[in-house]
């Protein structure tokens, strides 16, 4: 199956609304330079989380989690999440990128050197992205 960020922004906004409060209070992820077929996976893993997924947002949007692929991250990460820092100051930035090893620590010296609160290499497994994930939002997750 494809799908594109338009076919992802529709199914959001065609999904069901079973609870609007539980919904409105929700723990908003936000994906940025996340290709598609991801953020449409992303999506279904995170939502059966329990968390809205955006794929846009303004400043004013209150965010849990920033979700950024960086496909160059100690070339231009830096300024990239210095960004995202100053819109939604205090909002934890998970990077994904798949120039990092398996093995480096999710929160580690490379998360503390590129200034986000944890990396993670990609492609990332369903089980690895949900437990990083319910770690920074400090939420229980049953992977």
């Amino acid at each position: 199956m494809t799908s594109s960020k338009d076919d992802l922004s529709a199914r959001l906004d065609d999904a069901p609304a079973a609870d609007d409060n539980a919904v409105a209070s929700a723990p908003a992820v936000l994906l940025r330079g996340i290709e598609p077929e991801m953020a449409a996976l992303f999506d279904e893993w995170l939502t059966r989380d329990g968390l809205r997924v955006l794929l846009q947002a303004d400043a004013h949007e209150r965010l849990g989690l920033i979700l950024i692929d960086l496909p160059f991250p100690r070339q231009n990460g830096a300024p990239r999440l210095r960004q995202l820092a100053q819109a939604w100051p205090g909002v934890p930035v998970l990077v994904l990128s798949s120039t990092f090893l398996p093995g480096v620590a999710a929160q580690g010296d490379v998360a503390h050197q590129l200034g986000a609160a944890a990396v993670l290499a990609s492609p990332v497994a369903r089980d690895t992205l949900r437990a990083a994930v319910a770690k920074l939002l400090h939420r229980s997750c049953s992977v």
